[in-house]
Protein backbone atom coordinates (compact mmCIF):
# COMPACT_ATOMS: atom_id res chain seq x y z
CA UNK A 1 0.00 0.00 0.00
CA UNK A 2 1.16 3.56 -0.59
CA UNK A 3 2.59 5.55 2.27
CA UNK A 4 1.29 9.07 2.70
CA UNK A 5 1.57 11.25 5.76
CA UNK A 6 0.15 14.42 7.23
CA UNK A 7 2.27 16.84 9.21
CA UNK A 8 0.70 18.89 11.97
CA UNK A 9 2.22 22.13 13.13
CA UNK A 10 1.30 24.66 15.78
CA UNK A 11 0.79 22.29 18.68
CA UNK A 12 3.47 23.80 20.92
CA UNK A 13 0.99 24.29 23.75
CA UNK A 14 0.00 20.62 23.58
CA UNK A 15 3.64 19.54 23.80
CA UNK A 16 4.21 21.83 26.77
CA UNK A 17 1.17 20.41 28.57
CA UNK A 18 2.25 16.84 27.86
CA UNK A 19 5.73 17.49 29.23
CA UNK A 20 4.19 19.00 32.36
CA UNK A 21 2.17 15.83 32.91
CA UNK A 22 5.36 13.77 32.87
CA UNK A 23 5.28 9.98 32.94
CA UNK A 24 1.54 9.91 33.55
CA UNK A 25 0.96 11.19 29.99
CA UNK A 26 2.86 8.30 28.42
CA UNK A 27 1.20 5.34 30.17
CA UNK A 28 -0.02 2.98 27.43
CA UNK A 29 0.47 5.77 24.90
CA UNK A 30 -1.67 8.20 26.83
CA UNK A 31 -3.94 10.78 25.24
CA UNK A 32 -1.74 11.13 22.15
CA UNK A 33 -2.08 7.47 21.23
CA UNK A 34 -5.85 7.62 21.73
CA UNK A 35 -6.08 10.76 19.62
CA UNK A 36 -3.99 9.43 16.75
CA UNK A 37 -5.94 6.17 16.74
CA UNK A 38 -9.24 8.08 16.65
CA UNK A 39 -7.97 10.04 13.65
CA UNK A 40 -6.94 6.83 11.91
CA UNK A 41 -10.41 5.39 12.52
CA UNK A 42 -11.93 8.24 10.46
CA UNK A 43 -9.89 7.04 7.49
CA UNK A 44 -10.69 3.38 8.22
CA UNK A 45 -14.44 4.08 8.12
CA UNK A 46 -14.13 5.89 4.79
CA UNK A 47 -11.95 3.12 3.32
CA UNK A 48 -14.56 0.53 4.32
CA UNK A 49 -17.28 2.60 2.62
CA UNK A 50 -15.14 2.80 -0.52
CA UNK A 51 -14.69 -0.99 -0.55
CA UNK A 52 -18.45 -1.41 -0.13
CA UNK A 53 -19.02 0.86 -3.16
CA UNK A 54 -16.59 -1.16 -5.28
CA UNK A 55 -18.16 -4.45 -4.24
CA UNK A 56 -21.64 -3.12 -4.98
CA UNK A 57 -20.68 -2.53 -8.63
CA UNK A 58 -21.78 -5.39 -10.87
CA UNK A 59 -19.10 -8.00 -11.60
CA UNK A 60 -18.27 -9.19 -15.08
CA UNK A 61 -19.35 -12.62 -13.92
CA UNK A 62 -21.60 -13.30 -10.99
CA UNK A 63 -19.37 -16.22 -9.97
CA UNK A 64 -17.36 -14.26 -7.41
CA UNK A 65 -19.64 -12.97 -4.64
CA UNK A 66 -18.07 -10.94 -1.85
CA UNK A 67 -17.38 -12.55 1.51
CA UNK A 68 -16.75 -9.15 3.14
CA UNK A 69 -13.31 -10.23 4.37
CA UNK A 70 -11.43 -7.31 2.82
CA UNK A 71 -13.80 -4.78 4.37
CA UNK A 72 -13.61 -6.44 7.80
CA UNK A 73 -9.81 -6.59 7.62
CA UNK A 74 -9.16 -2.86 7.20
CA UNK A 75 -7.79 -1.51 10.48
CA UNK A 76 -5.28 0.90 12.01
CA UNK A 77 -2.07 -0.72 13.25
CA UNK A 78 0.47 0.79 15.60
CA UNK A 79 3.89 1.23 14.08
CA UNK A 80 7.20 2.88 14.89
CA UNK A 81 7.70 6.33 13.44
CA UNK A 82 9.64 6.38 10.19
CA UNK A 83 12.63 8.40 9.09
CA UNK A 84 14.47 8.37 12.39
CA UNK A 85 11.69 10.19 14.21
CA UNK A 86 10.89 9.36 17.82
CA UNK A 87 7.50 8.03 18.73
CA UNK A 88 4.94 5.90 17.00
CA UNK A 89 2.24 6.19 14.41
CA UNK A 90 -0.81 4.36 13.15
CA UNK A 91 -0.91 2.85 9.68
CA UNK A 92 -4.23 2.11 8.02
CA UNK A 93 -3.90 -1.14 6.11
CA UNK A 94 -5.31 -4.65 5.70
CA UNK A 95 -4.56 -7.32 8.30
CA UNK A 96 -1.88 -9.75 7.18
CA UNK A 97 -3.61 -12.70 8.81
CA UNK A 98 -6.91 -12.34 6.91
CA UNK A 99 -7.06 -15.22 4.43
CA UNK A 100 -9.78 -16.55 2.18
CA UNK A 101 -10.40 -20.13 3.29
CA UNK A 102 -11.31 -21.59 -0.09
CA UNK A 103 -9.12 -19.81 -2.64
CA UNK A 104 -5.55 -20.87 -3.31
CA UNK A 105 -2.88 -19.30 -5.49
CA UNK A 106 0.14 -21.52 -6.14
CA UNK A 107 -0.85 -23.69 -3.18
CA UNK A 108 -1.13 -20.81 -0.68
CA UNK A 109 -4.32 -19.27 0.65
CA UNK A 110 -5.20 -15.96 -0.98
CA UNK A 111 -5.02 -13.06 1.47
CA UNK A 112 -7.26 -10.04 1.82
CA UNK A 113 -4.15 -7.85 1.67
CA UNK A 114 -3.32 -9.13 -1.83
CA UNK A 115 -6.90 -8.55 -2.99
CA UNK A 116 -6.80 -5.02 -1.53
CA UNK A 117 -3.56 -4.27 -3.39
CA UNK A 118 -4.99 -5.63 -6.63
CA UNK A 119 -8.03 -3.41 -6.27
CA UNK A 120 -5.98 -0.35 -5.32
CA UNK A 121 -3.38 -0.61 -8.08
CA UNK A 122 -4.87 -3.01 -10.64
CA UNK A 123 -3.07 -5.97 -12.19
CA UNK A 124 -2.15 -7.12 -15.65
CA UNK A 125 -5.49 -8.90 -15.94
CA UNK A 126 -7.64 -6.08 -14.64
CA UNK A 127 -6.45 -3.02 -16.48
CA UNK A 128 -8.23 -0.42 -14.43
CA UNK A 129 -7.39 0.04 -10.75
CA UNK A 130 -10.23 0.70 -8.33
CA UNK A 131 -8.55 2.69 -5.57
CA UNK A 132 -10.22 2.62 -2.18
CA UNK A 133 -7.53 3.57 0.37
CA UNK A 134 -5.88 6.62 -1.22
CA UNK A 135 -9.22 8.34 -1.91
CA UNK A 136 -10.25 7.64 1.69
CA UNK A 137 -7.06 9.26 2.96
CA UNK A 138 -7.31 12.30 0.70
CA UNK A 139 -10.99 12.94 1.38
CA UNK A 140 -10.80 12.53 5.16
CA UNK A 141 -7.28 13.63 6.17
CA UNK A 142 -8.37 17.06 7.41
CA UNK A 143 -11.25 15.58 9.38
CA UNK A 144 -8.89 12.95 10.81
CA UNK A 145 -6.46 15.66 11.96
CA UNK A 146 -9.30 17.59 13.62
CA UNK A 147 -10.58 14.47 15.39
CA UNK A 148 -7.05 13.67 16.51
CA UNK A 149 -6.55 17.18 17.93
CA UNK A 150 -9.90 17.16 19.74
CA UNK A 151 -9.43 13.69 21.20
CA UNK A 152 -5.84 14.43 22.29
CA UNK A 153 -6.79 17.74 23.94
CA UNK A 154 -9.77 16.11 25.68
CA UNK A 155 -7.48 13.37 26.97
CA UNK A 156 -4.92 15.89 28.22
CA UNK A 157 -7.60 17.89 30.02
CA UNK A 158 -8.99 14.74 31.60
CA UNK A 159 -5.51 13.72 32.77
CA UNK A 160 -4.82 17.23 34.13
CA UNK A 161 -8.07 17.14 36.13
CA UNK A 162 -7.24 13.69 37.46
CA UNK A 163 -3.76 14.75 38.56
CA UNK A 164 -4.98 17.99 40.12
CA UNK A 165 -7.37 16.03 42.38
CA UNK A 166 -4.58 13.89 43.81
Amino acid sequence: MARETVSIEGLDDVLRRLRALGAEASKRGGPVRAGVRAGAMVIVREAKLNVQRIIAQPNVTESDPSTGLLEKSIAPFRSKARGGEKGETFVVTVKRSAKYSDERVRGKLKTARVIGQRLEYGTGRTPEPKPWLRPAFHSKKNEAVNVMKEKTLAGIEKLEKKLSRT
